[in-house]
């Protein structure tokens, strides 16, 4: 057998040791780079993935921490997973930019289900947690002081993503907190697994209808009011303030400026009215959702060459409307005993209430106006200096009517004050038939007389209001009263004050 050189013996061992320890280099070194492999973040990304392809949710979710809101548990977070990676192609994963660590999206085929935030550790990484990426949320605004809830759970301040001041643009007055804190706060609640039922309660705690859609909001009622300066507009016993009074225009009504209020943002039933200037309420009339003053075409009858004012303003001759109106109280009055005085009447157009009227006469006195709700009718009252000239006149005229009527005065007696084709003397003729009030008795007398309203139509037509206590005394120890309420027309004729006619008013019994 040939014998092998030392020299090659030498080289075989050192090619043994040079392999043994290339081969032990290649071991560490592919161990090496598996560990390295493993620590980096794709190492712990691939591992998550088979995790997640092993279909195991509920060990999966048991075992990380997954940021979901107040308004999820554990079991939708389940739910969720199950659903997302179902029947999907193929579950892959992007790196993404961030400060805090290392994050990943996992994606179901091209849709990002997690996002992945990992943490460094002496070896590798580890999961901090786990974002849902979800497109379900709730962005709504409200009042600053409402509340709002998901699946009946309160949402609180932070998810509050910002606020909104009076002097931020975006911000709307809202009626609803015209006497709170002007602040609008925008709830963004990002990551929910499902729809939630949502709800929104007022100040008071009373839930407030919402708008439902892409955009969720509180449902409020908007309304317009157009009313003249001065006026004051209450919604629900709440007065407006004038910040929501956003144009003026002329209105149609001469004279009269009309502003507008555009008030937003009132929630639950609505009622409103508008007061003038003294706190009347003023009539009113809807349009869609504008609300005005009705018009309101009031008349007035005033004695002819006397002043009207309406509303303060003296009316001129485009307000007349006719001329030559009868008085309606003297209708019963032949035309041939008195020259009757006629009426001027005017038309205006006003806003929400009856006008007030003042009526004068040549003189500057004031007479006494009766309000309608359609028309105003204006007296001819005189001073009461001059009215005084004239009450013991009428005094003794009512006094004979009464005595006639209780047969202390004779037809023959009162026919000296009466006009025999007058109607009043036909009353007077079936009274004296009747003799209706009638009673056997021993005396009368009058007490508590009252005159007022004398009012002149001529130097020669007067009327005047009368009462009095006419007391019956049938015996000595029985007596009767009777109150009587008049008004006597009296015309002076041939140097005598006759009877025209008398209105029994309702006071009266007699």
């Amino acid at each position: 057998m040939r014998k092998i050189p030392l020299f090659y013996k030498i080289l075989l061992v050192v090619i043994g040791v040079l392999v043994f320890f290339i081969c032990a280099s290649l071991i560490y070194l592919w161990d090496w780079l598996k560990d390295y492999q493993e620590g980096l973040p794709v190492g712990r990304m691939d591992e998550l993935i088979k995790e997640i392809k092993a279909g195991d949710f509920n060990d999966f979710v048991s075992r990380y921490d997954f940021y979901i809101t107040d308004f999820e548990d554990t079991e939708n977070v389940v739910d969720y997973l199950e659903e997302s990676f179902k029947d999907v192609k193929r579950i892959t994963y992007k790196k993404m930019y961030s400060r805090t660590g290392e994050r990943f999206y996992i994606y179901a085929d091209e849709k990002a289900v997690l996002t992945v935030n990992l943490l460094k550790e002496k070896k590798g990484y580890k999961v901090s947690h786990f974002l849902l990426n979800t497109e379900i949320g709730v962005d709504i605004k409200v009042p600053k002081g409402f509340k709002v809830y998901l699946n009946d759970i309160e949402v609180s301040k932070k998810w509050v993503e910002s606020e909104i001041g009076k002097d931020d643009a975006g911000f709307e007055y809202l009626f609803c907190m015209q006497d709170k804190e002007k602040v609008i706060e925008h709830y963004n609640v990002l990551g929910l697994l499902r729809e939630c039922h949502v709800r929104v309660c007022d100040y008071e705690g009373n839930e407030v209808p919402l708008v439902l859609g892409d955009e969720l909001r509180v449902s409020y009622k908007e309304v317009a009011f157009l009313v003249p300066e001065g006026s004051t507009v209450y919604i629900n016993d709440k007065k407006v303030d004038s910040s929501f009074i956003t144009d003026t225009v002329e209105s149609d009504v001469e004279g009269v400026v009309l502003n507008k209020y555009t008030v937003n943002g009132i929630i639950h039933d609505i009622a409103y009215c508008v007061k003038d200037e003294k706190d009347r309420d003023m009539l009113l009339e809807v349009a869609g959702n504008t609300v005005s003053l009705k018009k309101i075409k009031y008349l007035v009858d005033a004695p002819h060459g006397y002043d009207v004012f309406v509303n303060g303003s003296k009316l001129d001759g485009k307000y007349l409307k006719e001329t030559g109106v009868a008085v309606d109280e003297l209708k019963y009055i032949p035309d041939k005993y008195v020259d009757k005085p006629v009426y001027d009447r005017y038309e205006v157009t006003v806003l929400g209430i009856k006008p007030e009227v003042v009526v004068k006469n040549s003189e500057g006195f004031e007479v006494v106006t009766k309000m309608g709700e359609e028309k105003a009718v204006a007296g001819f009252q005189v001073p009461k200096s001059i009215a005084k000239e004239y009450y013991p006149i009428v005094e003794e005229r009512a006094y004979m009517h009464a005595k006639f009527v209780t047969n202390d005065l004779k037809m023959y007696q009162l026919s000296k004050v009466l006009k025999t084709d007058t109607q009043v003397y036909e009353v007077y003729k079936d009274l004296e038939t009747q003799q209706w009030m009638y009673t056997d008795h021993i005396g009368y007398e009058f007490k508590n007389v009252k005159m007022g309203n004398l009012q002149m139509y001529n130097e020669n037509f007067i009327s005047c209001d009368i009462s009095f206590d006419h007391i019956i005394i049938k015996t000595e120890k029985e007596v009767f009263t009777f109150p009587s309420s008049f008004t006597f027309y009296l015309a002076y004729l041939d140097n005598e004050w006759y009877i025209m006619d008398v209105i029994i008013n309702s006071s009266a019994n007699a």
